[in-house]
């Protein structure tokens, strides 16, 4: 049989090509969306703790069949962040007598307790940046004050027991940020 001939090359010459050169185009498209998915998942602090509380939200309330599903997409996207920043909402209250070493915080806030902070902190960054730090180690009260807590994410835990599920996550160089009162305008 002959092949079919468009401008003196023949149809089957030129399909073979396509399908040779198709796989390295697609190995190479994939590796280009990737690379672009990693450097969103590190661009905010903010963003990535706003991306984790709506994947455990899914995993929490998510139907029976579906869970497992969530679950791996919430260990995939937290093992991606590895090495990236977070910063939480502004639901924490401080104790201060837990500055003496590392740092174990959880929200008193009963919607946001499924988050678990541990860490050192950074103690030249708490002592400057927190207002009346020294009255309040004094004092040996818990502030009414609500903050935020940052730091670079170097490894997760993700729980489930009788208890419920939670995420605990271990963070380095542990900063807090005060809520500030914004002026009435």
């Amino acid at each position: 049989m002959k092949s079919a001939q468009v401008h003196g090359i023949s149809v089957n010459r030129v399909n073979k090509r396509i399908y040779s050169i198709m796989p390295a185009m697609l190995i190479a498209i994939c590796l280009v969306f990737s690379l672009n998915l990693r450097a969103d998942e590190c661009a905010g602090a903010a963003e990535n703790y706003f991306r984790l509380r709506s994947m455990f939200i899914r995993w929490d309330t998510g139907f029976v069949g579906s869970k497992t599903h969530h679950r791996k997409r919430l260990n995939r996207f937290m093992a991606d962040l590895i090495g990236c920043d977070i910063k939480t909402d502004y639901d924490f209250l401080i104790d201060p007598r837990l500055f003496t070493g590392s740092v174990d915080l959880s929200s008193d806030i009963i919607y946001n307790d499924w988050l678990y902070v541990h860490g050192v902190p950074d103690p030249e960054y708490i002592k400057g940046e927190i207002p009346g730090y020294e009255q309040l180690l004094r004092e040996r009260v818990i502030s009414k004050t609500l903050f935020a807590v940052s730091g670079r994410l170097v490894k997760f835990r993700i729980a489930e027991s009788f208890r419920g599920r939670s995420v605990h996550i271990y963070l380095d160089r542990l900063r807090l940020e005060p809520a500030q009162k914004r002026a009435a305008e």
